[in-house]
């Protein structure tokens, strides 16, 4: 079973200091990142998968909502997803031409 959550990564700030909300891609015992298109300033911005203690927080926390639930429809258009490997979902995800529907093969053929 797959799972999307929002996540930073603390141990990887951008040169100027902030951090990049990623969309997380559960699978597997693995983990891969979507990157989304908000950052913060300080980790202590972002907690329990939520903007905190920001001018913009509700306006960026519905965003990111929207943003994740979008996701969310799209792993769960996906058929067989335990025939995938967590970067395989990452890339399914990303890809808006993928045929989800698609076979197995189709979809490791694509991705090497």
């Amino acid at each position: 079973m797959a799972t999307l959550k929002l996540a930073i990564l603390k141990d990887k700030p951008s040169i100027d200091g902030s951090y990049k909300i990623r969309i997380g891609v559960c699978h597997k015992k693995k983990t891969y990142f979507i990157l989304t298109r908000f950052k913060i300033e300080s980790a202590s911005q972002f907690k329990n998968g939520m903007v905190v203690k920001h001018p913009q927080a509700s306006s960026i926390n519905t965003k990111l909502r929207n943003l994740l639930n979008e996701y969310q429809e799209r792993l769960d258009s996906i058929a067989n997803i335990s025939l995938y490997d967590c970067r395989q979902l990452r890339d399914a995800l990303t890809t808006s031409t993928v045929n989800h529907t698609g076979t197995f093969n189709a979809v490791a053929g694509k991705n090497g």
